[in-house]
């Protein structure tokens, strides 16, 4: 009977397994405590590779604190589990051990792990321990803090998942426009986890924006955002229930049907259709296909793999591509559609739709304007003509004709100049509205795209603008990255047109940039991005613009009048008219790598699917952070990059372009992109950040990463090398450098001085490369981007007083000058943060991206009460223009001119630049960088003459005092640049020159008394 009993308990636990709504809850878990020590104290982008946890497949596990001995990481295994573990760098760039580890977790474990070691140990080595402080992680910045005291209202959010694991599992909310906050699981019932929301500050706001997401955007539940109806709450109490992958929000737990959703499919070829699900697939009976008009396709194969978690069925004929198609499955709820988002990729996709005209867009003349949109996989495209940018006043819907290579074509007589339009494009069942991507001017909010005569948008004498003079060698290049609200917001700016383009055309507007010298001004995104309602400006707003939404177009707010669509094109070419008269280049930073809107861009709307990267479940790759990435390397995503920036190049005269999370697009399409600008004008730089945020879809093999920077001849990288050299980890705001007392760091402000290139006095193995490089990664100082601080994460001040908190202002000081001072006499191409030369701080706050004008404005009383810092940041830049030493670019050059000096105090970095290096005048330059807290002896090159341009309180062109000997004594934290360079007027040349000249006067003057005598004496005879 006993056995009886048992076997039927065994088989109700396995029926129950089976069945949709039955459950299998985990066994309980233990901790994996992971302590690791590097000797160099050095952890970035180091992390654990996990594996037999038991809670998850496989996952990365990030270092989340730090004590006595290293870095922590904690990991969740199941209990019994023999867990599998590789401490490694980045993506698999380096391994602590090459051997696989594994453990035995029964119980909370701890473990200690040193650099290069293979094993581990089980009991704390001596001098472990200490103070744990927990890492600041994006995860964990924005959690909600609202007590159940301070709540105005309670959302519980019930979630289920079919595979039962919620590990990393959070809910990212938000009312409004305001910030987002997110909210951890804390309770469960049978349904599943339990999420409570404590609200507050509702204002009276009726909907609750919700994402449910996995880590800090690792990736998300459905591609949509949902909105929770707050009216229904009873007395400020809602429950609320979500279900995987099911776009809906039940309010009544017997509303939900628990069969499982089919996941994604999508076609690979004209006859073939990859199918995936939540739960392993156990039959191929019960597919159906059927196209729009409800015809069942003919099958022609039903196939599944050995894990159950793809079918793939195979088709009897080709499907045509102007329809759209549903697939089901017998056990699983709903159709749902096929996308084609796996065909995208295909030769067939790309011979048949890949158009390479000229004419997207608009082509407009007075007599009659025709439009030309992609759309392959519409079945119907209208033409919508509008009177104004915004409202109720459509003109006229014209039906568009399928043309060419999956082009729709119309053409309308008379003129349409500044007429307004959009199209109206039907994919399958859904009709969407969208903006043309290749609108070159919108309305309002950038909602509509307008017809435009372009030669009317000229302002007076823009014919002739010019670019400044520039060699077109990026080290000849001064990049000084700025804001447009930033530059006039505080009313010590003195300029009218606050935060708009025209800023740079009134007097005085410019004249900061011309005094300090630079000689390219990057711009922070300046075409239309999302965050700012045009409607309402009035009211400050601010953001950094990294959300793109008309590509081809200048931002409204930075216009005087966002309304008219002209207007702000006028203006963005008066101000870059306006740089240029006062020797200025200007550089547009562009985010091709991501659109500000996901399934509802314009893009997604006329092409589903096409303009993106897809994960293997079909959702929106999130290589970005901000919810979606676009594939440059399909070949018409490629062709709208392209066209859009030699647009940007030849209606704009944009003298540069910044890419950022470049690594996002694929060589190929940069390489393009170079070669595209070169034939416009070989002196429009090119640069890019040689990373992107993480879980890209792309091959790394085929992404712009810093470390293939050797595969795209004319594209700088920035240096994220020699930034956390200087002044420490970006991502670890008490970590030091080089210049705030780390000096362990100098090999890497070594590597970052010769520009990133190959050099024989380089350690690389101390110099623990950033973004997965294990060398030297620029073919030529020109392709590294020098900086120690941007838009991103801390201003260099703040940084300083992170690491320094107990430091003087007068040390401060030292070092804010020094970082740079390093910056500006390395190889490579020099870029400043705004602001930096009068110590700029953004009260710690190290991502402004939305923050106040307050927080990111420049106060120009800085520049008043920093003025020794200014006029030495000055004096760098005079001195790098007017000596070509510090600007080599081949890696021969630097090589062979630029010797590191040896024998020198740990926390000094010194070099000499000889042989008249690059054409200089000075045969020697000598540069020290005295980093530490006392005044060092430093033995020179050779024994001669020096003349000091630099110290620890000057900097310039003009000699401060000769050195003679072989030997200087440097000042605590201060940066010297000594010289022999016989064009130069020193002081002692001078007074020699007087004598000579003195000496050549009395010759003249006796010259000519003489003659005057002569003269006289014959006249009297």
């Amino acid at each position: 009977m006993k056995r009886l009993i048992s076997l039927l308990l065994a088989i109700a636990i396995v029926v129950t397994s089976l069945l949709p709504n039955g459950r299998i809850y985990a066994t309980d878990n233990a901790k994996l405590t992971i302590h690791y020590q590097r000797t160099d104290g050095v952890y970035d982008d180091w992390n654990i590779w996990a594996w037999d946890t038991g809670t998850e497949d496989m996952e990365q596990i990030d270092f989340t604190a730090r004590d006595d001995f290293g870095y922590i990481a904690e990991i969740e295994v199941a209990v019994g589990n023999e867990s599998g573990f590789i401490i490694r760098k980045g993506d698999w760039v380096a391994k602590n051990c090459d051997e696989d580890q594994r453990i035995l977790v029964e119980q909370d474990t701890e473990i200690w792990v040193t650099e290069g070691q293979c094993g581990y140990l089980t009991e704390a080595p001596e001098g472990a321990g200490g103070e744990v402080v927990q890492l600041p992680t994006a995860a964990n910045a924005n959690e909600s803090t609202v007590s159940d005291e301070e709540a105005e209202m309670q959302v519980f959010v019930h979630y289920r998942r079919y595979d039962d694991k919620y590990k990393k599992w959070n809910i990212w909310g938000w009312i409004g426009d305001k910030e987002g906050l997110s909210y951890a699981f804390n309770d469960e019932d049978d349904y599943g986890k339990i999420f409570k929301m404590n609200l507050k500050d509702l204002n009276g706001a009726q909907q609750l924006g919700i994402i449910m997401r996995k880590g800090d955007w690792d990736s998300r539940d459905i591609d949509q955002d949902r909105f929770i109806d707050l009216t229904k709450a009873k007395d400020e109490v809602l429950h609320v229930y979500l279900l995987e992958g099911d776009p809906n929000i039940y309010y009544n737990e017997d509303d939900v049907d628990l069969r499982p959703r089919l996941s994604s499919a999508t076609f690979t070829s004209l006859k073939k259709v990859i199918l995936t699900a939540p739960i392993p697939f156990t039959s191929t009976d019960g597919i159906e296909i059927k196209d729009n008009s409800g015809n069942i396709l003919e099958l022609d194969q039903v196939l599944v793999d050995q894990t159950g978690s793809t079918i793939v069925v195979l088709l009897k004929e080709d499907i045509n591509l102007e329809n759209s198609y549903t697939i089901s499955k017998e056990g699983f709820k709903d159709a749902i559609e096929v996308s084609y988002t796996g065909l995208f990729d295909s030769e067939e996709f790309h011979d048949a739709f890949y158009y390479d005209g000229d004419d997207l867009g608009f082509t407009y003349s007075k007599d009659n304007t025709s439009f030309r949109v992609w759309a392959p996989t519409a079945s119907k495209v209208i033409l919508n003509l509008y009177e104004a940018g915004s409202g109720d006043n459509l003109i006229e819907k014209i039906d568009m004709t399928r043309d060419v290579k999956g082009t729709w074509v119309a053409e309308v007589s008379g003129d349409l100049n500044l007429t307004y339009y959009t199209y109206e494009v039907t994919v399958g069942n859904q009709t969407n509205e969208a903006v043309d991507p290749y609108a070159r001017a919108v309305g309002v909010n950038g909602n509509r795209a307008m017809v435009v005569d372009l030669d009317l948008t000229d302002p007076e004498n823009w014919a002739e603008d010019v670019a400044p003079e520039f060699s077109g060698n990026p080290t000849d290049a001064i990049i000084y990255e700025l804001h447009m609200r930033d530059w006039s917001t505080h009313e010590s700016s003195g300029l009218e047109n606050v935060g708009k383009f025209l800023q740079f055309t009134e007097e005085g507007g410019t004249d900061h940039l011309t005094d300090l010298g630079i000689t390219h001004l990057h711009l922070l995104p300046a075409f239309d991005h999302r965050s700012i309602d045009e409607t309402n400006l009035d009211e400050a707003q601010f953001n950094w613009g990294y959300d793109p939404q008309n590509y081809n177009v200048p931002e409204g707010s930075y216009s005087t009048d966002p309304e008219n669509g002209e207007v702000r094109i006028n203006e963005f070419k008066q101000m870059v008219q306006s740089l240029h008269q006062n020797g200025v280049r200007v550089v547009m930073d562009v985010v091709y790598n991501h659109t500000g809107a996901t399934a509802d861009s314009d893009f997604n709307k006329i092409v589903p699917g096409y303009y993106y990267r897809q994960t293997t479940d079909g959702g929106f790759s999130n290589g970005s952070g901000c919810g979606n990435e676009t594939a440059s390397d399909r070949s018409m995503m490629r062709k709208f990059m392209i066209d859009s920036v030699t647009y940007w190049a030849t209606e704009y005269n944009i003298d540069g372009f910044r890419f950022d999370l470049m690594a996002l697009h694929d060589i190929d399409t940069i390489n393009e992109i170079r070669n595209a600008l070169t034939e416009i004008d070989p002196t429009i730089i090119t640069y890019g950040e040689g990373w992107d945020a993480g879980g890209s879809a792309l091959k790394p093999t085929e992404a712009a990463l810093k470390i293939y920077a050797s595969q795209m001849p004319g594209v700088a990288m920035f240096s994220d090398d020699i930034r956390d050299g200087i002044k420490g980890s970006v991502f670890n705001a008490e970590e030091p450098g080089f210049v705030n007392g780390q000096f362990t760091f100098d090999e890497r402000v070594k590597f970052g001085i010769v520009g990133a290139t190959e050099h024989s006095q380089i350690d690389y193995n101390r110099v623990a490369l950033a973004g997965g490089a294990s060398g030297p990664w620029a073919t030529e100082a020109a392709q590294s981007i020098n900086y120690v601080s941007a838009h991103d994460n801390n201003t260099l001040y703040d940084k300083l007083i992170a690491t320094l908190p107990d430091a003087d202002e007068e040390t401060i000081k030292l070092m804010q000058k020094q970082a740079n001072a390093i910056i500006l006499t390395a190889q490579g191409v020099p870029f400043l943060h705004a602001g930096v030369e009068m110590m700029r701080t953004k009260d710690g706050d190290h991502n402004s991206y939305n923050a106040s004008d307050e927080v990111n404005q420049i106060n120009w009383n800085w520049k008043n009460e920093n003025q020794d810092v200014y006029n030495y940041y000055k004096g760098l830049i005079s001195l790098r223009r007017a000596h070509p030493a510090f600007r080599m670019s081949a890696q021969e050059d630097i090589q062979n001119n630029l010797t590191f000096m040896e024998d020198i105090p740990l926390g000094v970095v010194a070099f000499n630049l000889e042989n008249n290096a690059n054409g200089d005048s000075a045969s020697d330059i000598t540069v020290i960088h005295n980093a530490t807290d006392n005044e060092q002896v430093i033995s020179l090159p050779k024994s001669a003459d020096w003349q000091l341009v630099v110290n620890g309180e000057t900097a310039g062109t003009e000699v401060i005092e000769v050195i003679k000997g072989d030997s200087i004594t440097v000042t605590p934290h201060s940066s010297y640049v000594l010289m022999i360079d016989d064009s130069m007027n020193t002081t002692e040349n001078f007074n020699q020159l007087l004598l000579i000249a003195g000496a050549a006067l009395l010759v003249i003057a006796g010259t000519a008394g003489y003659i005057i005598y002569d003269k006289k004496k014959k006249a009297s005879k």
